[in-house]
């Protein structure tokens, strides 16, 4: 749905500063990064005037940081131990790391 997918774009851009870096939306981020603000996109999301958190957002917390370490933990111990994680698909999570510049 690629209107869902401008409108989580615009959103990312407000709450965090961050637009996509893929080619095949260069022009939709140059876009957002100058203010525009999808059709339909809702009322109760960030914008350049409206400095808000969309609904449902849990605030950045211990916990939460807590469960980003776990999942770390979780993604490096299933990519070094192809013995027991057999149907862990190694090679696309490694190239997703790669991609974003990750090191577990």
């Amino acid at each position: 749905m690629p209107e869902i997918k401008k409108m989580l774009r615009a959103c990312a851009f407000h709450l965090y500063g961050w637009v996509c870096d893929d080619p095949d939306v260069e022009n939709e981020a140059k876009q957002i990064k100058e203010g525009y603000i999808p059709d339909k996109y809702p009322e109760s999301w960030p914008t350049g005037d409206r400095q808000i958190h969309p609904p449902n957002v849990a605030p950045f917390s211990r916990a939460v940081q807590k469960a980003i370490e776990n999942r770390r933990a979780e993604i490096k111990k299933r990519l070094d131990d192809a013995t027991s994680y057999p149907l862990f698909p190694r090679d696309e999570v490694q190239n997703v790391l790669n991609h974003w510049n990750i090191i577990l």
